[in-house]
């Protein structure tokens, strides 16, 4: 694994060649590969000549275009079909179209004036001038023609053997070509974890995205996401709209320069806004007392995001279901239950019965087909600006006890108490790593789903096991915090999307260890047998969990 993100900086930068002279494209492409280029040729004539040249673009995912300004008709004066196609390239696919032509006339030249951001170059120029042009458009867009050097590079190194990583097949340059992009004056890139080393997190290295410091030059740190570019584009444009120059208290992030984004991948800076040795939530509340604990959560909900709960705002015709999946994605659920396997479901199925609980993603698939009213376009719910993926690896905490969120791709409007919601349900997981007796973790369970409004927990219904008193005394104050902020008390609506919230958690955890998503699907399990029995003594008697 060792310098493995340094040699894709020397990976030859894969350039389209659009020319209509059959004849000449292959002089060309010797001439560029003398150069230190990838030439992919596209094949044809007119229209069948442009439409390879889009499929060859993509298909090898180029970051250059050369392309002849005549491919129609050469004794055409106005034959610009090339500039077209270059326009449509840019358009669509990111990628830098050049220009290149052998005729030297007034028109022309007043053409291209009009689209300053096409660079063009003379067919007639000298091949040392030809070269220098090219290389200067190619500097801006990929590593081996850059004069940059890469620091330190351990993470960057792990994260070529990402999931993400290998989709790219034969073309993961692209992670290295975009920070060059995202950086396009730095001689040298230094690369630092987010979080301190030595802690055991998803946040610094992730199957599908990477949140780092980027160091450019002897300038102070930045913070660089890089991720799929779909999802890169939706979190800056989320950003932009909810997050710039609206957080309060110690943490305001501001993007810097604009997002880069390659066929596969793409990157965003922010700037950085804690102290030295972040760490994440989840490590924080493993290593901390509960009065810092407090203070984290406080810090973040009454303080950094206090703006978005007021004034209230009320959503019409809607659903609790439907607002999660303006979050979420449209089909959640559906993906939800594709991904938890039938054995697995089996596996719950003696402690369910051994309590009389529905099996929660039959439950709730038959809620939603029954069209029932609590998920029909019918209710009027509070909603505000969420970061809408609030777990404990997108918290961190620094050493001046700053707490700063990342990961902006889901904030938008939603729900009002979705993120507590969300952090309750992270909170409740982190026992999974503990040795906590089943029946005592069910009981705190109980006694938390119990309450007829949301507030903090009565001291005396609080377990003694020490793992579990915690998670049960964070929770508690999460939630008294909750209602401080949104003023809404719902307890219905909280376990409903601590509902939604169990269920979208055991599918992930089912992709890492089947069995690892058996206690998430339970606690849905009493979750949905509270949400039926509504108005009766909660815990049943029968269940005797003394």
């Amino acid at each position: 694994m060792h310098n493995i993100f340094s040699t894709y900086k020397r990976v030859k930068p894969r350039i389209l060649l659009v020319e209509d002279d059959a004849s000449a494209r292959i002089p060309y492409q010797m001439l560029l590969m003398d150069w230190g280029y990838e030439p992919i040729l596209a094949m044809g004539r007119g229209a069948a000549l442009q439409e390879d040249a889009r499929l060859k673009a993509q298909e090898k995912r180029c970051s250059l275009a050369l392309i002849d300004l005549r491919l129609i008709d050469n004794d055409d004066d106005t034959d610009v079909s090339g500039l077209n196609l270059a326009l449509d390239l840019k358009q669509d696919f990111p990628i830098i179209p050049i220009i290149l032509s052998g005729y030297e006339s007034v028109q022309v030249y007043r053409t291209l004036q009009n689209y300053p951001g096409i660079p063009f170059i003379g067919k007639q120029d000298r091949r040392s001038d030809f070269q220098k042009k090219l290389d200067d458009v190619s500097a801006a867009v990929c590593a081996s023609k850059r004069e940059i050097e890469f620091v330190q590079t351990d993470i960057l190194d792990e994260f070529m053997q990402s999931d993400l990583a290998k989709e790219m097949g034969e073309y993961p340059d692209q992670i290295v070509n975009v920070l060059v992009r995202m950086f396009p004056k730095a001689k040298t890139l230094r690369f630092e974890r987010l979080v301190a080393p030595d802690t055991t997190v998803s946040s610094a290295t992730r199957p599908n995205s990477i949140v780092l410091k980027v160091y450019e030059d002897d300038l102070e740190a930045c913070v660089v996401k890089m991720a799929r570019a779909a999802k890169i584009q939706k979190e800056a444009e989320n950003f932009r709209k909810f997050i710039s120059r609206k957080l309060t208290g110690g943490f305001n992030p501001q993007q810097l320069g604009k997002e880069e984004l390659a066929w596969d991948i793409g990157g965003i800076a922010y700037t950085y806004e804690g102290g030295k040795n972040a760490i994440t939530f989840t490590n924080y509340y493993k290593e901390r007392g509960l009065t810092l604990i407090k203070g984290a959560m406080s810090s973040f909900f009454l303080e950094s995001w206090k703006r978005y709960y007021t004034p209230p705002t009320e959503e019409p015709n809607t659903s609790l279901h439907n607002l999660y999946k303006k979050i979420w994605g449209e089909e959640w659920f559906e993906k939800c239950s594709k991904e938890i396997s039938n054995q697995t479901l089996e596996r719950t199925r003696e402690t369910l019965q051994h309590y009389n609980l529905p099996q929660p993603v039959e439950w709730l698939a038959n809620k939603i087909a029954q069209t029932h009213p609590e998920f029909s376009p019918v209710n009027t719910l509070p909603i505000t600006v969420i970061h809408g993926d609030l777990h404990g690896d997108n918290l961190l905490v620094d050493n001046k006890n700053i707490v700063w969120v990342i990961d902006f791709e889901r904030c938008g409007w939603g729900y009002t108490l979705q993120d507590f919601i969300e952090l309750e349900t992270d909170i409740l997981s982190r026992l999974q790593g503990h040795d906590v007796t089943p029946l005592l973790f069910y009981k705190m369970c109980l006694t938390l789903f119990k309450q007829s409004q949301i507030s903090e927990i009565e001291e005396a219904e609080l377990p003694k096991d020490e793992q579990i008193a915690k998670a049960a005394q964070s929770i508690s104050a999460l939630r008294g915090i909750a209602v401080k902020c949104t003023k809404n008390a719902n307890i219905r609506e909280y376990l409903m999307g601590l509902l939604f919230n169990m269920i979208f958690k055991a599918a992930l955890s089912h992709k890492e260890d089947p069995q690892k998503s058996e206690r998430p699907l339970i606690i849905a399990g009493f979750l949905c047998h509270r949400l039926d029995h509504w108005g009766e003594p909660w815990p049943p008697a029968e269940w005797n969990l003394s």
